[in-house]
């Protein structure tokens, strides 16, 4: 056929395109070939080099080259779209669409209800459990809130660019400078402006109540500058999350409240030994390795602290 006798007098919509039709003779070989593989041949498209396959098993057309169907195996382009959808589900994400400029990547929609961009493999990972997928904006949430809890301001990335880092504001001086996320959300940093750190800053005194695995309730003693904190994001394991917070008792430095609570120990454990709850019972249940007593030394321990709290108010 000579080139400048071809017109395109019809279209077909492939993948959400219109493809013209190329008029031009489909050779049995071609359409013997494409019914081996699964398809059958719609039509020429575009040019000389390209066919329009229509999947035996969903019936969606599918552009290829002519090349590619006698050489190799075609893919059909809706059942592979469906197959990532459904890994996609699996993930627990919703497939929204493929990136247009980066064929290895797509766009879905969280449960949290950001969207989120991703390697098409990687949310194959995470369908087989192989991996976690996280959203940004609800991790930066997270971020800023752990440092307002410790009297920060999470400006932004590290400027060096640590992975681990990130460069935050002291809010009582306005001193800047990056810490690593897991001593933010602990509180275990001084400010370099300022010098504010765990023992100089305000802290307090508390009690808490875990319930153990066996149904049996035990209670800890401690100190921290930001005792919920503490409570939520480092004392409960990832199975366990039946802590509550019974006591508070603030204190104006965490020096003063190291202070006291080893004194408070040493009161209880001399008073009452056998509340002492062995390591071997909490283990994997409440991440400390020793402080936790029974239920039976919280009068003493509500006792102490009333004292506390009655000479710190004097």
């Amino acid at each position: 056929m000579i080139q400048n006798e071809i017109t395109f007098t019809q279209s077909l919509t492939i993948d959400g395109h219109q493809e013209p039709i190329f008029h031009g003779a489909v050779l049995p070989a071609w359409s013997a070939m494409a019914n081996k593989k699964g398809f059958t041949i719609a039509g020429r498209v575009c040019d000389r080099l390209h066919l329009a396959l229509c999947c035996d098993s969903c019936r969606g057309l599918t552009k290829t080259r002519l090349s590619v169907l006698m050489s190799a195996n075609p893919i059909c382009a809706p059942c592979l779209q469906t197959k990532r959808s459904t890994t996609a589900e699996a993930a627990g994400v919703t497939m929204l669409r493929r990136d247009p400029s980066h064929r290895h990547y797509a766009y879905y929609a969280a449960p949290c209800g950001h969207e989120l961009r991703r390697q098409l493999a990687l949310i194959d990972k995470v369908a087989k459990g192989e991996t976690g997928l996280r959203c940004e904006v609800c991790l930066h949430a997270k971020h800023t809130l752990e440092a307002a809890e410790q009297g920060w301001t999470l400006l932004g990335a590290d400027p060096d660019g640590r992975v681990a880092y990130r460069l935050y504001r002291h809010n009582s001086c306005g001193g800047q400078q990056s810490v690593t996320l897991g001593n933010m959300l602990t509180g275990r940093l001084t400010c370099s402006g300022c010098g504010e750190s765990w023992a100089t800053a305000p802290s307090a005194i508390y009690v808490m109540q875990f319930r153990l695995a066996d149904g049996d309730a035990v209670v800890k003693l401690g100190f921290s500058r930001n005792p919920a904190s503490r409570l939520t994001h480092q004392l409960q394991s990832g199975l366990t999350r039946t802590g509550a917070l019974l006591r508070v008792v603030n204190l104006p430095t965490g020096r003063a409240a190291l202070r006291a609570e080893q004194a408070l120990h040493r009161r209880v454990e001399t008073s009452l030994p056998h509340t002492i709850v062995p390591h071997a019972r909490y283990d994997g249940q409440i991440k400390v390795l020793s402080e936790i007593y029974t239920p039976d030394a919280l009068p003493l321990m509500t006792v102490l602290l009333d004292d506390l709290a009655a000479r710190l108010a004097a």
